[in-house]
Parts: C-alpha cells; structure tokens; sequence
C-alpha cells in the first residue's frame, strides 16, 4: 500500500490566513529530495521559497499558479519512494503546519520532517506590473468606460489591516518642529572618516532617538490584546521602516534596536531597506514589530502628514523632509534645517501626556545627536516592563 505524503499550505504566522502560488519549481512525476525547494507562495507580508518536507516523486500539483487559496488547502501530494506502489488504496499523511510562536519554522507529523522556510529567490525589481484586467465597456452614453486591476494578496493585506486600524483603534497624533541644522553636522562630521558600511545620515539618528524615547517610556512600545483587552508590554524594540518595494509597501522591522550603536543601527536599516526594495523579505522580517517610522519626506517635498497606525502596534512616527527656513533662536532670526515630524497613537493605549512627552523626547534627541548618544550608552539588553 503506497504512502502519499500530503503538503498543506502553512501557517506562517502574524495573522496571515492565506496565500498565493506564485510559481511551481517541481512537476508532476519529479522525483524529489527533503527540503529541496518546492513553491513560491506570496503571502501578504512577504514572497516564500518553501521546501519539500519529503522526498519521493509528485503525484498532484491542487493548485494552480497565482491562485489565492487559505491556509490548510491541499498544496501537493507525494509518494514516499519506499512504499509499494498501489495507487487505489493509498495512505495519506499529512503535514502540521501549526507554530506557537508564529516564526518562519514548518513542524511535520513524519519523521525527519523538521524544516525552515527558505527566503525566496528574488523577483526582479524592474519587472512589469500585472496587466490590467479590462471590464466590458460600458454603454457610449454613460460617458466613460472602466479597467480593472486585481488586488494582489500585499494589497489585500495592507487593506486589511488599515481597516482594522480605522475600525478598531480609536487613534490621535500630533506634530513638531525640530532644528536639525547641529544634527546634519553631527551626521557629517560621523561619516567623515566612517566605512560605507558604518555610515549614517539623519534617518539613523531619528531611529535611535525613537528608540530610546521607546526604552524610557516602555508603554508606548506596547500593543493591545483585542482577545483580552491586556496591554502587551514587549522586552525588545523592534523597529518597523516603512519601504516601498516592487510588491508595494511592506514594513520589516530591525530586531533590537535597543543593542545597536549608531553605525550598527544604519547599517541594519540599510541592510533591510535594500532587501525590502529587491523583494526578498521573509515572513521573519515583517512580523513580530513593536514600532514604526514612516519616511515620508524621504520621495516628496512634503510634510509628514498624519501617519495610520500599523496594528497591533501602539505608535508610528512620520518623517518629513528637511526644508531651510527662518526661526528664532535666543530672540535671533536664523536661517536653519528645519525638520516636522509627527505621529498616531493607539488611544486605549496611551492618554495625552504620555504621547506628548514621547514626541518631545524624540525631538530633543534629534536636534541634539550628542545627548542621544550618552543616553544611548546607558541602555539596557532588555527593557523594563
């Protein structure tokens, strides 16, 4: 009696309920080894290379390529080489894709099953958008007509989750203003004699002051539990750098900022920033943040406008860009670098003082790296809860 080994579509964790098959690197009839790669999946968050938890040879592909299905659908069938071959009274195994921890980690129910999601290869950033599917024209006399563009699933997930964010969190913000003419220096004078790979510039420095502002108010990096309205205090900084990529916009996040030196911090955002923008982000890149910062000034001469959270997160600091301008310094009319900044709040979280003194903190730090740094030094591994 033959055992065919069955693959379901897993759980890969942070909410994500289903996937789409991008691409199939296996055909009916392979014969294949453990862990050899077997389907791209493009999941919301990120695109997946995942490997075969058997070997043998592929019975049945049950999906079709760029098909949307849910999590536990039947992905593919394979025959375990070492059983007879009776293709009318087939066993079934079946993989268990559960996680408790909600990491890139695949558990299977046979033996030697144990496997890692593997980043996928990655898809050309310069590649086409989909066509457009185009509707049936309407009627001359109604004056125009339409095309469509299926959503894909990062779309779908973003729309998600900004819903959620509009329905279900009662969010405010506010803004500043902040002279960072000392801190373009200060940003200077680091990088003169600094490694390409220990660079910084003025979105290092905005990180780490949000950063520690987060450390001495722990409650801001926080999230609420909607299953049982606790407020959930996180031990890590884990620091989200909202990216437009080739897919449209994630948000992976830095683990542990609070460790990180300057250079190490703009090395790291650096780091996944480029790998955001190339497509190769995993599932472990975007998930499990605390914290976010969007650059907004980074594309447009723009201000920062205010940010939508990105559930379940308490927090999110927008960034303009730097514009000089007139302001008064000591009853002195100056020419100065001057930079906004704002943020939204998760309401149930914080009150307004909490809020406003975070803000403040965050302003201070950057307009003066210096004080930044000496507190930096005095940070600990892990936050006080």
């Amino acid at each position: 009696m033959s055992l065919v080994q069955r693959f379901l579509m897993p759980d890969l964790g942070e909410g994500l309920t289903e996937g789409t098959v991008i691409e199939w690197l296996v055909s009916e009839g392979d014969t294949i080894e453990l862990n050899q790669p077997l389907v791209v999946v493009e999941t919301a968050k990120a695109s997946v290379e995942l490997p075969s938890p058997y070997s043998g040879t592929v019975r049945t592909l049950f999906v079709a390529q760029d098909q949307t299905v849910d999590v536990g659908t039947v992905l593919v069938d394979v025959v375990d080489p070492n059983s007879p071959d009776d293709q009318e009274h087939p066993q079934t195994r079946e993989t268990d894709t559960s996680s408790d921890d909600g990491s890139t980690m695949l558990v299977g129910s046979g033996p030697h099953l144990d496997f890692a999601v593997r980043r996928r290869r990655p898809r050309p950033a310069t590649a086409a958008p989909p066509e457009p599917i185009v509707a049936a024209a309407q009627p001359e006399s109604s004056g125009y007509a339409t095309s469509r563009i299926h959503a894909d699933s990062l779309r779908r997930g973003t729309a998600a989750r900004m819903v959620r964010a509009m329905r279900e969190i009662p969010q405010a913000g506010t803004w500043t203003t902040v002279n960072v003419t000392p801190t373009l220096q200060f940003v200077q004078d680091a990088n003169a004699e600094a490694t390409p790979e220990s660079r910084i510039n003025i979105l290092t420095v905005i990180a780490a002051a949000m950063t520690q502002a987060l450390v001495e108010q722990p409650i801001m990096n926080s999230s609420w539990d909607s299953d049982t309205d606790d407020i959930l205090l996180h031990s890590d900084v884990n620091l989200g750098i909202a990216t437009a990529s080739p897919r449209g916009m994630l948000v992976p996040n830095v683990k542990r900022t609070q460790t990180m030196s300057l250079p190490a911090l703009g090395g790291a955002i650096r780091e996944l920033v480029e790998k955001a923008r190339r497509g190769e982000c995993t599932p472990a890149d975007v998930t499990r943040g605390t914290a976010t910062i969007t650059n907004i000034g980074a594309k447009a001469n723009v201000g920062p406008g205010v940010p939508m959270l990105n559930p379940p997160e308490c927090v999110i600091l927008a960034v303009g860009r730097v514009n000089r301008r007139p302001w008064v310094v000591a009853e002195q009319l100056i020419i100065a670098d001057l930079l906004e900044i704002s943020f939204s709040i998760d309401h149930r979280i914080v009150d307004g003082v909490q809020p406003a003194t975070f803000l403040e903190s965050i302003a201070n730090y950057v307009g003066d790296p210096s004080t930044l740094v000496k507190a930096m030094q005095a940070v600990p591994s892990e936050l006080e809860s």
